[in-house]
């Protein structure tokens, strides 16, 4: 620090899109345990972020888990992308988030926002319209990892 560079602020969150289990009914008589085949559809993936607000500048990576491993993953990408400005990360207390076996950059410093407060940080507010039943949920849910229509939603998403 102390070299003259501006800060920059970014707000940070992750959400799980892909396809969702879906659940039915069968009818069966009064009593009568129902049973039938489940096949319990878990194709999905995360979708980890970062935006600055002031700037609207973005940073997007799709990844199979939730966890420390994906998430360094995510900040080495995150940190070659931005170069060698330095970067303040807002997050939720996620508990990969606080991983003792995270190797932060240099040029990436974490800040954790305060439990159950979700409307602290802007991206949050993004991924709840994609999470809602009257967003962009169920086309979201539909998309797979290599679709074309997905493929292109991350290209607009990075663009300038």
């Amino acid at each position: 620090m102390g070299t003259g560079q501006p800060v920059h602020d970014w707000c940070q969150d992750e959400t799980r899109l892909g396809l969702k289990t879906l659940t039915g009914k069968i009818i069966t008589l009064r009593g009568v345990k129902p049973q039938g085949i489940v096949g319990w559809s878990r194709d999905n993936f995360y979708l980890y972020g970062v935006v600055e607000p002031l700037s609207g500048e973005s940073f997007f990576g799709e990844f199979s888990h939730l966890d420390h491993f994906c998430f360094q993953q995510f900040l080495n990408l995150f940190s070659q992308a931005i170069g060698f400005r330095l970067n303040l990360i807002q997050m939720d207390n996620g508990s990969f988030h606080k991983s003792l076996d995270l190797k932060w950059p240099d040029n990436i410093i974490p800040i954790f926002q305060p439990p159950s407060s979700p409307e602290l940080n802007p991206i949050e507010r993004l991924f709840l319209i994609t999470r809602s039943d009257g967003g962009l949920k169920p086309y979201l849910e539909s998309l797979k990892p290599g679709d074309f229509v997905w493929n292109r939603l991350i290209l607009l998403i990075q663009s300038d």
